[in-house]
């Protein structure tokens, strides 16, 4: 008798509040921009933010692939029986190595 959990959704839910919020911090951003005649200085920031996220990102998905291809090779390797398990997985308390003692025992 397992209780299933409900499923959490894919994407977290978000409210059109805060779209609209970084909407209007985006457009005043840009237009403080525009006033100060610095177009090409944002443009060349905002180039570079994207390489760096874009680098980041291929670095990150990199160790992932790495990481996962490394346990999906172990568990190719070792067998089920050889695999660590939880002293949990059978439904009952793992074995007690210090007895419990009554609390009125050291008054």
């Amino acid at each position: 008798m397992l209780d299933e959990t409900p499923s959490q959704p894919f994407l977290p839910r978000v409210r059109m509040v805060w779209f609209f919020v970084l909407v209007t911090m985006v457009a005043i951003t840009i237009a403080t921009i525009r006033a100060t005649g610095q177009e090409s200085v944002f443009r060349t920031a905002l180039i570079f933010t994207g390489l760096f996220v874009l680098l980041v990102g291929l670095l990150f998905g990199i160790c992932f692939l790495v990481a996962y291809s490394m346990g999906s090779l172990e568990r190719a390797i070792v067998g089920k029986d050889q695999r660590p398990s939880s002293p949990f997985s059978d439904g009952s308390l793992p074995p007690q190595i210090i007895p419990p003692q009554r609390v009125d025992d050291h008054v």
